[in-house]
């Protein structure tokens, strides 16, 4: 069996799966969670945060080889990181555009981006300050760039990802320590940005329907003409097709236009789109795998649970940690493959990486339950106190059903 055989992903999944099952992760569970919420996609994001794991601990084999940070040999572990990335973007595109439908167009914005500042905020700065400590334990107390570069390297790394922070103290490739995952929260912002802008076409069934399928259609054409844009691991035309994917979902939804489907139909063909997805494509990133990742998506989102999968308490548990599980993945991974034995075993064994790589991922969702309850937890309660503060009191209640909640 080959080092990259996907046989290793499914054997972690099963392990950690388990790991969820039980009252280790006891934190995860929130009692005051709503029916507002959709339990579909809450299940899917413990799925798409492992996925993007296992992509990077496939990329680790070849870092400590020779220190290239680079895309894995296999194209199963390259489209793990890539869908799971990607059906994030959709994700927040449906649960905010799903905001502004619901709100005609006029949600409470000091609410939103209150919300998001606590959402993102506290954990991200603990996650950049033990990004720094290993930097600066790695490169003792010398400095090895001057003391203004410093100073605002590290004001870059502290922006929340808006920017993608270069190295530190001349600690060759920085962004290793995090696995590179905050170049995903550049365009998250630009997202919550674009809202106050694109809020006004979500005023009428028409214009909510006109505004995400012409940005997918766009996306989509340019990504296929190849004239998408690299400015990230991922070219700008994918990311305005991921974001408007699932925006349409959202209002697709809201309009009453999906046929309802049994959760058993429903299940078959998402699985069948999938299976499509991983024996066809090479890289999620490009026509045919993001369309393919759009009727997916549509089907989760409206209810399809995986025959009861997404549904179950240890994909629940692992949805809620999923923020953390996403952006602390680095740190374990960094830790155990300092160790020269640990790399020479590594390098010696596909068995032997695999069997760190489950041990690293163990200890990250562990951490990542912690985290949820020390930091995330209070943090989004006090954005919401915060944002209850600064909200007009007059603001008139928008109308429509519960909304649900954005992750977390």
């Amino acid at each position: 069996m080959g080092a990259f055989s996907p046989f290793y992903y499914f054997a972690g999944m099963a392990l950690l799966f388990a790991l969820a099952a039980t009252p280790a992760l006891r934190l995860a569970d929130d009692p005051a969670a709503g029916a507002a919420r959709v339990s579909t996609l809450d299940g899917l994001r413990g799925f798409l945060a492992l996925a993007v794991v296992f992509h990077h601990a496939a990329i680790y084999r070849q870092f400590i080889a020779d220190g290239r940070w680079v895309a894995p040999p296999s194209s199963f572990y390259v489209l793990l990181g890539q869908v799971g990335v990607s059906l994030f973007f959709m994700v927040t595109g449906y649960l905010f555009w799903t905001k502004c439908i619901r709100a005609r167009g006029l949600p409470p914005w000091r609410s939103l981006y209150i919300g998001r500042l606590f959402r993102i905020g506290p954990l991200y700065g603990v996650a950049i300050a033990a990004m720094l400590a290993i930097v600066f334990a790695r490169t003792g107390p010398t400095l090895r760039e001057p003391g203004p570069a410093l100073i605002r390297h590290i004001l870059d790394w502290s922006l929340l990802g808006y920017r993608f922070g270069p190295d530190v103290n001349g600690y060759s490739q920085t962004f290793t320590i995090l696995a590179g995952v905050t170049w995903t929260l550049h365009y998250e912002w630009l997202f919550y940005a674009s809202l106050i802008l694109t809020a006004l076409f979500a005023r009428s069934l028409r214009t909510h329907l006109v505004l995400p399928l012409l940005g997918l259609v766009v996306g989509v054409s340019l990504t296929v003409a190849g004239r998408g844009g690299v400015h990230s691991p991922a070219p700008d035309a994918v990311i305005l097709a991921l974001f408007s994917a699932g925006m349409l979902a959202a209002s697709l939804q809201q309009a009453e236009l999906i046929p309802p489907l049994g959760d058993g139909l429903a299940s078959v063909l998402a699985l069948g789109l999938l299976a499509a997805l991983f024996t066809t494509a090479s890289s999620a990133y490009a026509g045919t795998p993001i369309v393919l990742m759009a009727l997916i998506f549509v089907l989760v989102s409206n209810g399809c649970s995986l025959f009861g999968l997404f549904h179950s308490r240890p994909a629940q548990r692992l949805g809620a940690i999923s923020y953390g599980v996403y952006l602390l993945q680095g740190l374990p991974l960094a830790l155990l493959f300092a160790s020269p034995w640990a790399r020479g075993q590594a390098l010696a064994s596909g068995l032997a990486h695999w069997e760190i790589s489950w041990l690293a991922a163990a200890l990250l969702v562990l951490a990542a339950t912690l985290a949820h309850a020390a930091i995330e937890r209070p943090g989004i309660a006090l954005g919401r106190r915060i944002a209850v503060w600064a909200e007009p009191a007059t603001r008139p209640r928008s109308e429509g059903r519960a909304m649900p909640q954005p992750p977390g």
